[in-house]
């Protein structure tokens, strides 16, 4: 089995995982369920689908600014957004619905689709701008149940995001890259896929930190904080050990 393979099958269980949360995450009756599959399932669903493509998109010699990439991950990121709007709310709104299901959508089609361009990707968008608005009005009464404190697990999540981001800023900026320039060896080779996956955690920690912040209420300043400590390696720890988790109403 060669190593194209693997990362087609590793790239195919993380998408399944990523859709699996995505959807979960905003069709779950509990909240705390919802946030579960939004950090537990869709996020490493996420990254792992992200890497694996970026490994084979290496191994094929393209680039990453082909348009379809591009729309790939932004699409994703959509859905993922969504995902952690529901998590971070009493109840999924048609944001959240519209967000996952059309991102979801569109992401899978045009990774599919591949070499979508122009006018093609347009109606890509379009078309799954629809689905995700059918799926919205279709789900927009949802059941949801609250648990009596949904606090900690939106602080677990965030902490486990914070923690993923400050791990690889300090794997990158402190350990590979030094070791590259200063004795010449190159950990993962020459592919580029650990700066690829400490970027994708960058996304994904702003993307929660938003989310959170907005469920306990943190003012511009502090969301202004916690950006600029994903600048630095290991920020991330100290922001999130000193934020606040116990002042805002996480039922909102």
């Amino acid at each position: 089995m060669t190593t194209w393979v693997l990362w087609r099958l590793l790239k195919f269980v993380a998408l399944t995982l990523f859709a699996g949360g995505v959807v979960g995450a905003v069709t779950a009756d509990r909240r705390r369920t919802r946030l579960a599959l939004a950090y537990a399932a869709a996020t490493p669903g996420f990254v792992l689908t992200a890497a694996s493509g970026w490994m084979l998109m290496r191994a094929t010699h393209l680039e990453p600014t082909e348009p379809w990439i591009i729309g790939a991950v932004i699409a994703a990121g959509a859905a993922l957004d969504g995902a952690y709007r529901s998590g971070h709310r009493r109840a999924a709104g048609l944001a959240s619905y519209g967000l996952a299901f059309a991102g979801l959508a569109a992401s899978v089609a045009v990774m599919v689709g591949r070499t979508l361009e122009g006018p093609m990707l347009v109606a890509v968008a379009l078309g799954s701008g629809l689905v995700g608005a059918a799926f919205a009005l279709l789900l927009r009464n949802a059941r949801a149940e609250v648990a009596a404190d949904d606090a900690q697990m939106v602080h677990w999540g965030f902490r486990s995001i914070a923690w993923a981001e400050g791990v690889s800023a300090i794997v990158l900026l402190l350990i590979t890259t030094p070791m590259k320039y200063t004795v010449g060896i190159d950990v993962d080779q020459g592919t580029g896929v650990i700066g690829w996956i400490h970027g994708l955690l960058v996304i994904v920690y702003l993307q929660s930190l938003v989310a959170t912040g907005r469920a306990f209420g943190w003012s511009p300043s502090t969301l202004a904080m916690g950006a600029v400590a994903s600048l630095i390696p290991g920020g991330t720890f100290l922001f999130e050990a000193r934020a606040r988790f116990d002042t805002a109403d996480t039922a909102s």
